[in-house]
């Protein structure tokens, strides 16, 4: 082989030596390339899905409040209850005051259905007023809890039991009549007095309740000689006013709301009765009202379910169940007590103490 040609031999073998390196590096450079580009997309992802995520807990919830009157002191202490308890969640709450206008109540609805609220919570007198513009939330996906009167169209509900309280405050006047009134007779029978709601179904039943359970206790003759409509205090008092004209010796007041109750002791000092003469029951408890037990002021008994706090925290809790997708109960029943004046100091210290 002469000279050249085994220089062209050199030459060529060179060649396809640094072709082959050649096509390995590129090779390797091709499969970095898109080992890089891959990690790239899935950390772009990744970060894309934290995002979202951290979007979606910064999500803040807002609840709207549809209340019939929060100017006055059982329902002023429940807003503040759910002030506390939807701040402890991190959530916006929206409260709506209607002074229990029906036409009020649905433009808060609609108001709140505009805004997209996560949740309506609604405590009116009338459900069926809003019954309508409820499923219209409903359809629009916002779930609706009443707290109190409790209507069908909601998808939850905390309430006080009927039959219990009821029977809690039956008994309680029943006691009082056989322990007090024990020379009672046929002729001379005990009179009370009902100041009720007769607009609102649910408490004419507890009404009933109450009746039934008298009737069924008591030991001695009684004679229910009026039953008067009262929620606000001058309602109480104009009530009580009137009927102490016909009927001077009332021995028992029923008051179904702490307002009418304090309204009918007003009345009963306006008058001069004794509370020996007179003494009033009711259900719920205030400030005003523990204070007058703790002074022996008329009022002997009441029924507690709880401070402002207490009665927010089912309707509460109901709602966060229903926003988290875990299941829930339509029916949620808020614990009732019996309160005698020799109990007011304490119910007071424990729900009024810390003011």
């Amino acid at each position: 082989m002469n000279k050249n040609l085994k220089l062209l031999v050199v030459i060529l073998t060179v060649a396809f030596i640094v072709s082959l390196s050649f096509i390995g590096c590129k090779a390797t450079t091709a499969e970095t390339t898109a080992a890089a580009e891959t990690t790239a997309a899935e950390t772009t992802a990744a970060e894309t899905t934290a995002a979202e995520t951290t979007a979606a807990e910064a999500k803040e919830i807002t609840i709207g409040w549809v209340c019939w009157d929060y100017t006055n002191e059982i329902w002023g202490s429940i807003k503040t209850g759910l002030e506390e308890l939807c701040a402890e969640r991190g959530w916006k709450f929206i409260p709506t005051t209607t002074d229990n206008d029906a036409t009020k109540q649905n433009d808060a609805f609609e108001n709140f259905i505009t805004m997209g609220v996560d949740g309506i919570l609604v405590s009116v007198i009338d459900g069926q007023a809003v019954s309508e513009v409820t499923l219209k939330a409903k359809a629009a996906g916002i779930p609706v809890v009443s707290l109190f009167v409790p209507y069908p169209e909601v998808d939850a509900f905390s309430d006080l039991n009927n039959i219990t309280q009821g029977e809690l405050s039956g008994k309680a006047i029943a006691k009082w009549m056989n322990e007090n009134y024990s020379d009672a007779t046929d002729a001379d029978p005990v009179e009370w007095l009902i100041l009720n709601l007769p607009e609102v179904a649910i408490v004419e039943q507890r009404i009933t309740i109450i009746k039934d359970t008298v009737e069924k206790e008591a030991k001695v003759p009684f004679k229910i000689v009026a039953t008067q409509g009262a929620m606000l205090v001058e309602d109480g008092q104009n009530a009580t006013e009137a009927v102490l004209q016909t009927n001077p010796n009332l021995n028992i007041i029923y008051a179904v709301h702490p307002d009418s109750a304090i309204g009918a002791v007003n009345a009963l000092k306006a008058k001069g009765i004794s509370k020996e003469q007179t003494q009033v029951f009711l259900t719920g408890i205030t400030e005003p009202i523990l204070k007058m037990m703790v002074d022996k002021d008329y009022i002997v008994h009441t029924t507690e379910y709880g401070g402002g706090l207490e009665m927010a925290i089912p309707a509460v809790e109901v709602m966060e169940k229903i926003l988290n997708g875990e299941p829930y109960e339509v029916e949620n029943y808020i614990e009732q007590n019996d309160v005698w004046q020799e109990t007011a100091a304490e119910a007071y210290e424990r729900f009024f103490g810390n003011k």
